[in-house]
């Protein structure tokens, strides 16, 4: 089954899997609705397609790393579950003190070739026990091995 990301625009290109015939279609109105849709071509095949309405593709992952929280001197290993070019999803091994909207100070390593390690401040959006997600503050800091990273 296919996933197609919507991004900003709202538009999505749907490939026919049987012959690739394409359509394009604006998904607004699919928003509040479950995001598994059932596609028809006009030559007839009918398929699923998974819509994901995130701006940018988030690519599943289990890296290990660190946070540090400058204002309260807490630091801790993380598990990286989740990465994109606009945010983060990790999980703490231990409880922690950290809230919605903490600025956390993350390190971690990719497993590329290169063994890149990125090192970035991350604005805290959730919190539900141990695991937390962020968007990062300065996307363009960002090294441009996480860029490649996700299209691999």
């Amino acid at each position: 089954m296919e996933t197609i990301y919507a991004g900003d625009t709202n538009h999505v290109t749907i490939t026919c899997p049987k012959f690739g015939l394409t359509k394009n279609k604006n998904v607004t109105d699919f928003k509040d609705t479950p995001k598994r849709l059932k596609a028809e071509c006009k030559c007839g095949e009918v398929y699923q397609v998974d819509l994901e309405l995130r701006r940018y593709y988030r690519k599943i992952v289990r890296l290990s790393g660190e946070y540090y929280i400058q204002d309260k001197d807490e630091k801790g290993e993380v598990l990286i579950k989740n990465i994109s070019i606009a945010g983060i999803n990790f999980e703490t091994f231990k409880p922690h003190n950290i809230v919605k909207n903490d600025i956390v100070e993350l390190k971690f390593t990719l497993d590329n070739l290169n063994e890149t390690e990125l090192q970035t401040l991350v604005k805290i959006i959730w919190v539900s026990d141990l695991k937390i997600g962020g968007q990062f503050i300065d996307e363009s800091s960002l090294n441009q091995d996480l860029v490649l990273y996700l299209r691999i």
